[in-house]
């Protein structure tokens, strides 16, 4: 099968990506420096952020400072959602815990050490669960098979509800914007209000280093799964020290849909559900103006790029091919922008 030479960067820096990934949720109290080194190493030399014509997208270039969304603000439901698959895991690192004998006693009487390890593997014997009826003479054998096959079904159910409000945590306790490595039709009509808005191109090397807006600027890794939490909270219910990354990588974990966006995040994982917050940024090494921007916002557009020392440049569609044409102004050359064309 013909792979074409984009699909295979695309795969070279998912590969990195996936690796970033990989170091960030590792042991060690120094994953997230490791981490973050490793980002240095692949970080591209632009970044896009695109803008609908609003009064928050002028005030941000005015003030210099751009706006941090909870993501169930976003427009995917499924951004930053997690997943808890191995309910039976956590109640068995519970159960091998440091607050075990806690457990004992409370099942003392009702079953057994190992009848509750058995729940965790998807079963339970029917003499385990006798001897937790056993106060009630009268239960038929025939009800004592349904609540052995009941049991562990019932288990799972509370486990996933007890680590509910960590869904509630990633989708609005992180403070998110969003920035892309590529600047295509599709994320021109997506995020700039169908060519009307514009779009702010960052050199990564401008934003100061060290600072937190440098550090937690990180690239999303694309997975058909939802972010598992279950290993973290396994490692922590056993008594050993989680890995507490795992905040800031439930926002950069999204489904393949997306992986055309090749996006960077700004992360805040602060843990309040307040709303969002304004940080301040760098100045845009340059912004281009929509194809479709109004002559008004246009007009407002070119005084704040004059004020803030900014170059301005204006999209204009090809007449030939599907790139788009950048005009510094009405008497420059013309130039095609890098590779727009819808993915």
């Amino acid at each position: 099968m013909y792979t074409s030479t984009r699909e295979m960067a695309e795969d070279t820096d998912q590969d990195w990506k996936l690796e970033f990934r990989n170091i960030l949720l590792s042991d060690g109290v120094d994953s997230m420096q490791r981490a973050v080194e490793f980002k240095e190493a692949h970080a591209p030399e632009i970044l896009y952020k695109f803008f609908p014509p609003s009064t928050y997208a002028f005030e941000a270039l005015q003030r210099v400072s751009l706006y941090l969304a909870p993501p169930a603000d976003f427009n995917d439901p499924y951004d930053s959602a997690v997943a808890i698959t191995g309910a039976s895991d956590l109640f068995r690192a519970l159960l091998e815990g440091p607050h075990v004998s806690d457990w004992r006693e409370v099942g003392k009487g009702l079953f057994e050490q190992q009848d509750l390890l058995n729940m965790t593997e998807g079963h339970i014997s029917e003499e385990a669960i006798e001897r937790f009826v056993a106060f009630d003479p009268a239960t038929s054998p025939e009800e004592i098979k349904k609540l052995a096959a009941v049991i562990p079904l019932v288990l799972e159910k509370v486990m996933s509800q007890m680590f509910a409000p960590f869904q509630e945590l990633s989708q609005r306790g992180n403070k998110v914007t969003c920035f892309s490595e590529r600047m295509t039709n599709a994320m021109w009509a997506h995020y700039s209000a169908s060519h009307t808005g514009f779009c702010a191109e960052y050199r990564y090397a401008d934003i100061p280093e060290p600072s937190m807006q440098r550090r937690l600027l990180l690239p999303v890794v694309y997975a058909a799964e939802r972010f598992d939490l279950s290993p973290t909270f396994s490692r922590g219910l056993r008594g050993d020290l989680p890995n507490l990354t795992y905040g800031i990588a439930t926002v950069l974990h999204k489904s393949p849909d997306w992986a055309h966006e090749r996006e960077w995040r700004m992360v805040n994982p602060d843990g309040r559900d307040d709303g969002g917050m304004t940080v301040p940024f760098v100045l845009p090494s340059r912004i281009i103006a929509g194809v479709r921007m109004t002559e008004e916002n246009l007009e407002k557009l070119t005084g704040l790029c004059r004020a803030k020392d900014v170059e301005l440049v204006q999209a204009s569609l090809s007449g030939s091919t599907y790139e788009m044409i950048l005009k510094a102004n009405a008497s420059a050359a013309d130039r095609p922008i890098d590779a727009v064309g819808s993915p």
